[in-house]
């Protein structure tokens, strides 16, 4: 067990430093409007919670390492990368960017995780584009909402379920899922579960 925590300590000294830092220390210090030491216990965990993230995402060897530790395994599965967040009178947004970790499949968890945190970025870039839209045509209401949900994680099957709502007025969803093969190491899609096209007929009949 201590030659895992030294290969630990070994992966987290070598993380680089991720882009969302920056973006995360300006929330922090944005929130932080209590005590002077209160701000930096803010600051310090957002920044040890951003290194942390961004190893499991960037190192397999640290995620794989984790994964045996008691009790620590099952957070290093599905968790909450970065978050973009506003509220303001009549704009509110809550991004949450999820983080896929397998140390046996390391490329394909990677992929997803670009995937993810480009879909977020690109949310919130469009949300701040409408908002400002709004306000040079005398202003409204405009929300959105995304997160995602783990619906299945055994020895099998890995799927995550993510959703985004839009409210102008009222309100619209979409969802998208990823479901990930874990023994053939692939993400499934319904070309592969099914023998022909004829699936397409029928469930759009459905």
């Amino acid at each position: 067990m201590d030659k895992k925590l030294e290969q630990l300590k070994k992966e987290y000294k070598h993380i680089p430093i991720p882009d969302e830092l920056d973006f995360v220390v300006e929330r922090a210090l944005k929130n932080g409007k209590k005590t002077k030491s209160g701000l930096k216990w803010i600051v310090g965990t957002a920044v040890a919670a951003t290194l942390f993230i961004g190893g499991l995402n960037l190192s397999p060897a640290m995620a794989s390492t984790l994964a045996e530790l008691p009790g620590v395994g099952n957070i290093v599965k599905v968790l909450t990368f970065t978050e973009f967040k506003v509220d303001r009178d009549q704009y509110q947004a809550d991004i949450k960017v999820p983080a896929v970790t397998d140390e046996e499949n390391g490329d394909l968890a990677q992929s997803l995780n670009d995937k993810y945190l480009q879909e977020g970025k690109e949310l919130y870039e469009q949300f701040t584009a409408d908002v400002e839209d709004l306000e040079k045509n005398g202003g409204g209401r405009l929300g959105v909402d995304s997160g995602y949900e783990v619906k299945t994680d055994n020895d099998q099957i890995l799927s995550i379920a993510r959703y985004v709502v839009n409210t102008v007025g009222s309100s619209s969803t979409v969802m998208k899922y990823d479901t990930i093969d874990k023994k053939n190491k692939i993400l499934l899609s319904l070309p592969i579960l099914f023998k022909d096209n004829g699936y397409i007929e029928r469930i759009s009949e459905n």
